[in-house]
């Protein structure tokens, strides 16, 4: 009974990493020095490219002070997309617009994923940047500092363009922007599936199912973890209750047979 347990375990967990790994494919990271023509166009205003020492992150765009900052135009509209920033200390902050509208930052119109550290020196405390008045912000002072990155995505659709500007402290770096290249992994046939709401506060409805087979969904983090999963026989609509997850971005997963359809959520 053990080892059947222990090898249900273990195609589980490689179910998990198949799914993150063909969910994660649908979002391009696009680095600031890439050319992207097809995708976006990245327009810089002051600053320059520095290189520090970060694989995979370098060069970034350095931003210090105010005056100096990025815009991002898209080639299609785009939802809930996200910008990569990189050592914010307490000293840096900036503020971001959308559209060319300002477009504060607080826990209900963004959110941001776990901090990964991108070398030796490494970074403290649980988060590596804040929301704070409406701006990003870091979380470690510049004594212990902060060697670390991490996305923050845009509770907002039909995006044109985001702007983000610097607007105090000693220098941070803009390295990049991931967007959505696929909705789905494969559809459902002759079915139309609403996922809704999203953002959502804490119960999301699914509708448009077909009653006549077994629906298994799952709700991953970020980085892969499964955070909720339930199967449910022969319905036409859920209501799925995620007010125990915190504030984030996640992949909700329906899986029925061998097709699957995901999508980008949003946790208030």
């Amino acid at each position: 009974m053990k080892l059947k347990y222990f090898l249900l375990k273990i195609i589980l967990s490689l179910s998990v990493i198949f799914l993150i790994e063909n969910i994660q494919g649908q979002y391009l990271y696009i680095p600031v020095d890439s050319a992207a023509s097809d995708i976006l166009s990245i327009n810089f205003s002051g600053g320059s490219l520095q290189n520090y020492g970060c694989e995979g992150l370098d060069p970034t765009f350095w931003i210090a002070g105010s005056g100096i900052s990025a815009t991002v135009t898209f080639v299609n509209l785009q939802d809930y997309p996200s910008f990569r920033v990189w050592g914010m200390n307490d000293d840096d902050s900036a503020a971001v617009s959308v559209n060319g509208v300002s477009y504060p930052l607080s826990s209900s119109s963004a959110s941001y994923d776990e901090k990964v550290i991108c070398n030796v020196i490494g970074s403290p405390g649980l988060d590596g940047v804040l929301f704070s008045g409406g701006l990003l912000v870091g979380a470690n002072n510049n004594e212990l500092g902060n060697y670390s990155h991490q996305n923050i995505t845009l509770n907002q659709t039909n995006i044109t363009s985001i702007t983000i500007y610097g607007v105090a402290g000693a220098g941070w770096g803009f390295a990049g922007v991931s967007v959505e290249t696929l909705t789905s992994i494969n559809s459902y046939e002759n079915e139309v599936i609403d996922i809704f709401p999203n953002p959502v506060d804490n119960v999301v409805n699914i509708k448009g199912l077909n009653d006549d087979s077994v629906i298994d969904i799952t709700v991953l983090n970020l980085v892969g973890q499964l955070v909720y999963e339930q199967r449910f026989d022969h319905a036409k609509s859920l209501e799925i209750d995620l007010s125990e997850l915190s504030a984030g971005t996640y992949f909700i997963v329906l899986k029925r047979n061998s097709s699957l359809i995901s999508k980008k959520l949003i946790k208030k």
